[in-house]
């Protein structure tokens, strides 16, 4: 089944249900069998994804896309995201195989896992963005292969709603780049470095891959045309890399996107990315193009 709402998301019935932008149901999905389902929830500006995949066939069986006008540091978009989560036909479920959310925001650093002391995680994070723990959750994820551990923070209020909602599970929490990193870092190795960007609303992860190790990795926030296409001649110049570089883009762009062509016109092996290979879809996925909700679906990296 696959349904595709207006944008204008409304709230009807006094029961405040939310209709998703996108919905898309496998006719192999039972709701009898959500123990042996992962569930994998991505929070970012302006919106909230999920997706649930079935651990033994590995096969994307769930997905839903909702939109808001609202950032989530505001009290108004925890709200609405809990009210979305609480209605929900089969989210309010306390017996999945295993739980996993990601958080989109600025609040990250890489640390080489020979320096990282967990500890220290705070003072890490202070060096490059505003952190107070009072408010913020404080975490981190290894990336062995890579070698490096991405330390993150992000508002307490989901870390303390995630774990009373789901009591007695292990719920994994993610910073959004992780699982970027880890998809990058099993695609075909190359000498040559190679460029991967997901675009959010304003925002984008940029990163770069040479031979088996990453070599790049950051996140660069723009408003015009102008301010998206000045980052990768950053990054380029920076890394010296020339036009010719092979740039892999995921997220909200389309073949006609200003921004797309923009880039294309700079960097002529610009291509749009194919979904995690490790991840089975069915045929209901097919009017979903296939560079959309990379980072979501490439959680499944990091289990």
């Amino acid at each position: 089944m696959v349904c595709i709402t207006s944008k204008n998301s409304k709230l009807i019935t006094e029961r405040t249900y939310i209709e998703p932008l996108v919905k898309i149901i496998d006719d192999r999905f039972e709701a009898e069998n959500l123990s042996d389902y992962r569930l994998f929830l991505l929070i970012g500006p302006l919106k909230f994804n999920f997706c649930v995949i079935d651990s033994e066939s590995n096969r994307c069986i769930a997905f839903e896309s909702y939109a808001t006008e609202m950032q989530p540091s505001s009290i108004l978009f925890s709200e609405r995201l809990f009210q979305i989560v609480d209605n929900h036909p089969f989210l309010p479920a306390k017996f999945w195989k295993s739980i996993h959310v990601c958080i989109a925001n600025d609040k990250f650093t890489l640390i080489p896992l020979s320096l990282f002391k967990e500890d220290n995680s705070l003072n890490y994070l202070q060096l490059n963005c505003e952190v107070d723990p009072e408010y913020n959750h404080i975490t981190h994820f290894d990336h062995k292969q890579a070698g490096i551990a991405n330390i993150f923070a992000f508002d307490i209020r989901y870390f303390e709603w995630t774990k009373s909602f789901y009591p007695n599970r292990n719920v994994q929490f993610l910073h959004h780049t992780s699982p970027l990193i880890e998809a990058i870092l099993r695609q075909n190795q190359s000498s040559k470095a190679t460029l991967t960007v997901s675009v959010g609303h304003e925002f984008m992860s940029i990163l770069v891959k040479e031979g088996e190790g990453l070599k790049f990795c950051n996140k660069f926030f723009f408003k015009t045309d102008e301010d998206f296409l000045y980052y990768f001649f950053l990054v380029a110049d920076e890394l010296s890399l020339n036009q010719n570089t092979t740039i892999s883009v995921f997220g909200e762009l389309t073949n006609k996107s200003s921004k797309f062509l923009l880039l294309k016109k700079y960097f002529p092996n610009v291509q749009f990315g194919n979904r995690p290979s490790s991840i089975q879809f069915g045929y209901v996925f097919d009017e979903l193009p296939e560079h959309n909700y990379f980072d979501l679906f490439s959680m499944c990296y990091c289990l």
